[in-house]
């Protein structure tokens, strides 16, 4: 399974202080999600979009969760309000990307058990159990960033 994920961030404040988790996040997934769940589905794709000054994404959560079968992937957006990441803690902003991460994937299973391209059910929720517990374990490396 190959997850990617991509940023949108909407001032240069956004980025510095949501990046950093970013990269720790798409590890995180990316080692613990490495079984085949699907039939046909070779990799989820997300995109956070994290709202600044410049830039706002509306609204906050889970957004626009596609099935491509002629790519085999299933994509999302997630959307962080800047009220999400401005003056919060590195643990908070983690909590809260969490959330969304997890409502994500149940998402993207619900899609995927519609679409009758399921396989192995409780593996991929055991998996991405571990890849969020993972990063938000405080023997995780915590990326350095100032509260903006």
């Amino acid at each position: 399974m190959k997850i990617t994920i991509g940023a949108q961030y909407g001032d240069s404040a956004s980025d510095k202080k949501v990046h950093p988790i970013k990269r720790n996040l798409t590890d995180c997934l990316t080692n613990s999600l490495q079984g085949e769940y699907f039939q046909k589905i070779e990799e989820i794709g997300l995109v956070l979009r994290t709202s600044g000054s410049i830039w706002k994404f509306e609204p906050p959560g889970v957004s626009k969760v596609r099935h491509s079968s002629k790519h085999n992937s299933i994509t999302a957006d997630i959307v962080i309000a800047e009220s999400e990441w401005k003056n919060q803690t590195t643990d908070e902003i983690k909590t809260t990307i969490a959330k969304y991460i997890r409502e994500c994937f149940l998402l993207i299973l619900e899609r995927a058990e519609k679409n009758k391209e399921i396989t192995s059910k409780e593996r991929y929720l055991n998996d991405l159990s571990a890849g969020l517990d993972d990063f938000l374990s405080p023997k995780n490396p915590q990326p350095t960033i100032e509260n903006t």
